[in-house]
C-alpha cells in the first residue's frame, strides 16, 4: 500500500471507532439511571449491613441524632452541576468501555499486517484476553475493593470517638469508585503482559522469582501511588492486589515460556 493508501485507511478505522464510541456514550445516557443504581449499589449494602443488626443501628442513629428509619450513609451534592456532570461522565465511561472491543479490532486491523507472524501470535492474546481482565478486574473493585475500602471509611466515621455522620458528596464516591474500577483493570493486565514477555523468550518465571524483594518492595510503592484514594486501607487493598498479580504473573511466564528453554 502506498503513503496514501495507509492514510486513508487509518481515516476509515478511526472513523469507525469514533461512530462506536459516540452510539455506546449515546446508548448509556438514555440508561444513566440504571447505571446509576448499579453504581451506588455497594453503599445500599453497607446501609442495608448496618440496618440489619437493629442494636448497633439503634445505637448509632441515638448517638449521631438520625431520624429512625434512615440511612446510615448519605449521597449529597454540593455543586450546582454536580448532578449533570455526574450522567454525563456516567455516559463518558460507559460509552468507552462498551465500545472497547470495535476500538480494539480496528486498531489491530490496522497493525496487524505489518508485523510479523510470531508478533501476531504473541500479541493477539492481549487483544481477547486484555479486555477479559480488564473487565475482570473492574468486577473485583466493584465486588471486593471498593467494599471492603468503603465499610471501613463507614466504620471510622461513626465510631463513639468521632460522632461523624457519614454524608459523602456524589462526586467523591464516584470518582473513587470508577477510579478503583479502571485503575484495578489496568492492573490486572499486568499478568497478560508477562505471559505475552515470555512467550517472546524476553522475560521467564525464575526472573521474577529472582528479583523477588524488589517486585515486593514495588508492589507496596505502586500500592501507594496508584491508590485512588488517600486513607490507608485503599492502599493496603491495591498492595495486597499487586502481591496477588505478582505471584498469578510468576505463573503465567512459567506457563508461556517457550517450553524447549525450560529445560
Amino acid at each position: 500500500m502506498s503513503f496514501m493508501d495507509h492514510l486513508m485507511e487509518l481515516r476509515k478505522r478511526l472513523w469507525i471507532s469514533v461512530v462506536a464510541v459516540v452510539l455506546c456514550m449515546v446508548v448509556a445516557l438514555a440508561f444513566y439511571n440504571e447505571l446509576f443504581a448499579i453504581l451506588r449499589m455497594p453503599l445500599d449494602q453497607v446501609n442495608a449491613e448496618y440496618a440489619a443488626d437493629t442494636k448497633q443501628y439503634a445505637e448509632i442513629i441515638a448517638r449521631l441524632k438520625i431520624p429512625p428509619g434512615s440511612d446510615i450513609v448519605q449521597l449529597t451534592s454540593i455543586k450546582l452541576l454536580g448532578t449533570m456532570m455526574m450522567v454525563m461522565w456516567l455516559g463518558i465511561g460507559a460509552g468507552l468501555v462498551a465500545s472497547s472491543p470495535i476500538v480494539v479490532y480496528e486498531i489491530w486491523s490496522f497493525v496487524s499486517p505489518g508485523l510479523r507472524d510470531k508478533e501476531k501470535n504473541a500479541i493477539q492474546p492481549i487483544l481477547g484476553g486484555g479486555i477479559i481482565f480488564f473487565l475482570a478486574g473492574c468486577a473485583l473493585a466493584y465486588y471486593a475493593l471498593f467494599p471492603v475500602t468503603l465499610n471501613f471509611m463507614v466504620w471510622l466515621d461513626v465510631q463513639p470517638a468521632f460522632r461523624i455522620r457519614p454524608s459523602y458528596t456524589v462526586d467523591e464516591y464516584l470518582t473513587l469508585l470508577l477510579n478503583m474500577m479502571w485503575i484495578t483493570g489496568l492492573i490486572c493486565e499486568t499478568p497478560l503482559v508477562i505471559g505475552v514477555l515470555a512467550k517472546l523468550s524476553m522475560i521467564s518465571a525464575m526472573d521474577l522469582l529472582k528479583y523477588w524483594r524488589i517486585c515486593v518492595l514495588i508492589a507496596f510503592v505502586m500500592g501507594s501511588i496508584f491508590s485512588p484514594g488517600a486513607d490507608i486501607m485503599s492502599m493496603l487493598v491495591f498492595t495486597a492486589l499487586l502481591l496477588s498479580l505478582y505471584i498469578v504473573s510468576i505463573f503465567m511466564a512459567w506457563f508461556f515460556y517457550p517450553k524447549q528453554k525450560k529445560t
